[in-house]
């Protein structure tokens, strides 16, 4: 295997393709065979797209309005984004958390060479400068990134049920108590 060039950073308006088409393709190689597949094949590189021009912030030049929301893409030597993490203050205030990694994906042919722990050291040092404390990221339990979660420090401490397509999926909340002593 030869040794890829990755640049991390902040993301930009203009690589919300490059995201979608991540987004799109980590869905495939990872849920394939958990969710029906009709509903993964409607979640289009395009759907993806307008959701991520409509809902989500975090990009560059997103701070004056969203502070403390980030998102970080990974980027090969063909300035071709191979992965992201979103993350910031947590979306339901009711949850005990300060913060959470909203989502967080890697091409396929991109896992297992560092890219996610540079991807979450990023978000982490961006974390800290919020001033938060407790972080927790939102994993269905048949996801097989869980064992990376479990690698960089998270802990399965709380759970909930997410519907989909009339179906009912467990997610586990992967959880760090103190970012601050990382």
């Amino acid at each position: 295997m030869t040794e890829n060039k990755i640049i991390i950073r902040q993301a930009k308006r203009s690589d919300v393709e490059g995201i979608a088409y991540v987004q799109y393709h980590s869905w495939l190689t990872t849920y394939t065979g958990i969710f029906p597949d009709d509903y993964i094949r409607s979640r289009t590189p395009e759907s993806r797209i307008e959701h991520l021009k409509k809902n989500w912030k975090g990009f560059e030049g997103d701070s004056a309005d969203y502070p403390n929301r980030k998102i970080i893409v990974a980027e090969n030597e063909n300035s071709k984004i191979v992965g992201f993490v979103a993350g910031g203050e947590v979306f339901h205030k009711e949850q005990s958390y300060d913060c959470e990694m909203y989502a967080f994906y890697i091409l396929q042919e991109y896992q297992k060479q560092g890219i996610g722990t540079q991807l979450y050291q990023e978000m982490l040092k961006f974390l800290k400068t919020c001033n938060y404390r407790t972080m927790v990221i939102w994993v269905l339990k048949e996801n097989p990134a869980c064992i990376f979660y479990e690698k960089i420090g998270g802990l399965a401490k709380d759970s909930m049920i997410d519907q989909r397509e009339g179906k009912e999926y467990q997610v586990v909340g992967y959880v760090w108590d103190d970012i601050r002593q990382i």
